[in-house]
């Protein structure tokens, strides 16, 4: 046999070889290259700090988004990426396939959770709103911002948190627990009400927790910011002469329901929170102050007033004497029949 003929079958099998290796290349790049079809349906999906690359898949391709967890694999695993995933909420969309999904999630492009916490609002009034913009569990907020040694804990003297959930806006990039969002919120507070203003409450004699009660009043009691201030000194020298601070917003406080327009009769309601009844300032605060009304209660102005009316437009008249103050009383009375 002639060297060429025995040369035969070991080209023969290395061209088997080479046909099979590129048929399986062929393969495996058929494979990676998956055909993208977002179907324009979005779909918000955690994702966990630590999760695998295998999970993540696993989720993916159960929500329609890619179709084989098993190539989002690959490419996490090719592309060395898999560490580089990060943590959060994130939007996608049916059917954008695995390397998109990899390129979102690698970029950290998070779709956060807002939520805007107005000023003066209480614990239930600020559990419906966090249960409306967090998906959180309304109930389990309430009983946790009740919980009085959760409270003690985080540095308040109360029974409970309301007063120091402390309003702003706030975005979260995960689904926040019920736990998280009144950390977060406590934690704003502390921020605001740094060693500076707890030295200044010291100054006034007057303790962290009492001055977020004051500051509460202010709140429920001013609508014009530059008001602020003022009612607070009307506040401070009622505390200093031992007078009832008579503040309509803690009646309100007491009462089953808010009421549109207080009777005389609300005003002889038996609480502790009654302050035309009870001198002093009301066992704890009556809603969540903003930093202005805070800054009023450690900083009064400096007046003489004692007393003060709501003119119905959202501003006040202030007076001295109580003589002064039932002038005013009238005069609004009769504004308000024209």
């Amino acid at each position: 046999m002639s060297r060429i003929a025995k040369k035969i079958p070991k080209i023969l099998i290395f061209l088997l070889i080479v046909v099979s290796i590129a048929g399986i290349a062929y393969n495996f790049c058929v494979f990676l290259i998956e055909k993208s079809q977002p179907s324009g349906e979005e779909v918000i999906l955690i994702i966990s700090e630590g999760a695998s690359a295998k999970s993540i898949g696993e989720m993916l391709e159960e929500h329609q988004i890619i179709g084989s967890s098993t190539r989002f694999v690959l490419f996490t695993k090719i592309k060395c990426q898999e560490k580089r995933i990060k943590a959060g909420r994130y939007v996608f969309k049916k059917g954008m396939g695995a390397r998109s999904a990899l390129r979102i999630l690698v970029a950290g492009k998070t779709k956060s959770l807002t939520v805007m916490i107005p000023e003066g609002l209480t614990i239930d009034e600020i559990a419906g709103l966090a249960a409306e913009k967090l998906n959180i569990d309304r109930d389990v907020f309430i009983a946790l911002a009740s919980n009085r040694a959760y409270a003690r804990k985080r540095g308040i003297e109360g029974e409970n948190f309301e007063g120091f959930l402390f309003p702003n806006t706030y975005k979260f990039n995960s689904g926040p627990s019920e736990k998280h969002v009144i950390d977060h919120l406590v934690g704003e507070f502390w921020n605001i009400f740094d060693d500076s203003l707890k030295q200044r409450a010291r100054e006034l004699g007057f303790s962290v927790y009492e001055i977020v009660t004051l500051a509460s009043l202010i709140e429920e009691e001013v609508m014009l910011e530059r008001e602020n201030p003022i009612v607070s000194q009307v506040y401070h020298k009622r505390l200093a002469l031992g007078r009832a601070l008579e503040c309509d917003a803690t009646i309100q406080y007491a009462l089953a329901e808010h009421k549109a327009r207080l009777l005389y009769k609300d005003l002889k309601i038996e609480s502790p929170y009654n302050t035309y009844i009870h001198k002093g300032l009301p066992p704890g605060p009556i809603a969540n102050p903003g930093k202005s009304a805070i800054l009023a209660a450690l900083y009064p102005a400096h007046t003489d007033y004692l007393y003060y009316v709501a003119k119905g437009d959202g501003s006040h008249i202030f007076s001295r004497t109580a003589k002064e103050h039932y002038k005013a009383i009238a005069s609004v009375r009769r504004k308000s029949r024209k």
